[in-house]
């Protein structure tokens, strides 16, 4: 039996193949691709903890961010309800507002890093 197989603009023909031949051929493929699971598993790994570490550290951050805002309006609470003095209150306010400055920049800083 001729068979013809077509690839591009070329016609080759082929014989026909024996089922087991095709069987080695697909537990070959299987084997090759458990070697390479295998063999880059560890890089795959290392890239996961990156990612994971990553992912703790940015709602690290956005907690953090958080929690300046409410310290922030407990602070106004307190100079409302005459607790603290203006100037205890500015200082205390400056304090947070920079703190809080400085994880925004830096969350545009990573954010200009990662735009092509």
């Amino acid at each position: 039996m001729r068979t013809f197989v077509s690839c591009g603009s070329n016609l080759f023909e082929t014989t026909s193949v024996s089922l087991p031949l095709v069987m080695t051929l697909e537990s070959d493929f299987v084997n090759m691709l458990i070697v390479d699971d295998i063999l880059f598993f560890p890089v795959r790994s290392i890239l996961w903890i990156f990612r994971e570490l990553h992912n703790v550290a940015q709602n690290e951050i956005a907690n953090e961010s958080e929690a300046i805002t409410t310290q922030l309006s407990e602070l106004y609470m307190e100079l409302e309800t005459g607790r603290i003095t203006e100037a205890e209150f500015d200082q205390r306010e400056n304090a947070l507002l920079d703190r809080l400055d400085e994880i925004e920049a830096g969350g545009r800083d990573e954010a200009d890093e990662t735009a092509p």
